[in-house]
Parts: structure tokens; sequence; C-alpha cells
């Protein structure tokens, strides 16, 4: 009877993805060889740039984001928490944001609080869950909480400005994303 249940569960699981040695395997390189190619550190225009695509396209390789994420202890990906999907400004803020973040070779993940601070809080929190690159918020009610998260944030308040201490996340915005938000500073 057990043994009925793991055929199962085994038939379920996804194949197993190729990975980064099964593409330089293929190629008939190195595995740090075939990682410089696929990330832009080696040109791919040549004889074994073009070996090294051609078997990770015969393979269908896809590089793994979470494990690159934990080498670099942070992703690429942006947190943004507004009040209301549905309100046509706020989907089209969400809109440009996704644009901005795909042309900067980041990934928008975003929450809606319906305009309740708790529930702001709670995403927030399951937002940095994720080791978030940086945060957008539109605050439901006050944006002090949002103080010392140890990344770089952008509040766009309702009624417009910016605080002071929030140069660092307007900087970090304003270049796409890139670099540090606030040099010489361990939070935004």
């Amino acid at each position: 009877m057990a043994r009925k249940g793991a055929e199962i569960a085994t038939s379920l699981r996804a194949p197993l993805r190729p990975s980064l040695r099964d593409v330089a395997r293929r190629a008939g390189v190195s595995t740090g060889c075939a990682s410089n190619v696929l990330n832009r550190r080696r040109p791919q225009d040549d004889e074994i740039g073009r070996r090294v695509l051609a078997a990770a396209e015969a393979l269908g390789y896809r590089a793994d984001a979470m494990a690159a994420n934990l080498r670099r202890a942070t992703s690429r990906l942006v947190g943004v928490v507004l009040p209301d999907f549905q309100n046509p400004f706020f989907g089209a803020l969400l809109s440009a944001l996704e644009r901005e973040a795909a042309r900067t070779g980041h990934r928008i993940t975003a929450a809606s609080t319906h305009d309740d601070p708790e529930a702001e809080r709670r995403e927030i929190l399951a937002l940095m869950d994720w080791r978030l690159a940086g945060l957008i918020v539109v605050p439901a009610a006050s944006s002090q909480a949002l103080d010392g998260l140890g990344l770089p944030v952008v509040v766009a308040d309702r009624t417009g400005g910016t605080a002071r201490h929030r140069r660092g996340g307007g900087r970090w915005a304003g270049r796409g994303g890139r670099g540090d938000p606030a040099p010489g500073r361990s939070g935004p």
C-alpha cells in the first residue's frame, strides 16, 4: 500500500530542471565557463559561446533565480504595496513600475492593502521574507513604520513631496534600482 502512494507521489513531481552542470557537460566546457557565457561575462558569439547557448537551448535550461538570490543575499525582486489595485491610478502606476523594473532586470511583486494599515504591515512583512532589492509603498497611514527596514524604500505619499530621510530610496529609484541607495549608510 505504501509503495503505491510513493509511486503516485513520484509521478506527480515536476521533471528535474537541467542544471548548469548539464549544460556545461553537453557543451564540453567547464561549469564556470558555461556560467560566464550564460551570465554574459564571456562572449556569446564565439565558438564556445555558441556551443553553450545551443546546449542550454537544447536542454531547456533556465537559470535558477532562487540560487542566484542566495549567492547575492538579495533578489532582483521589488515589492510594491498599494492601497487598491482596482483604482485606475494605482493600476497605471503598477504597470509603469513593471515596465521600468523589466528594463533594469528586476521583477515586481505587488500587494494590495485595501487602505488598511494592519494589512499593509502584514504585506510588508511577508514581502520582506523574499529579500527584496527594494520596496515601493503608497502607505495607508503614516509612513514612519517603514523606517529602518534595511532596504531601499520609496514612499509615494498621497500628499506629495518626499521626506528628507528617504532621499536614499529616491536616488535609488531614480537610478532605476541600480547601485547603493545611500552610499556610506546602512539603510535607506
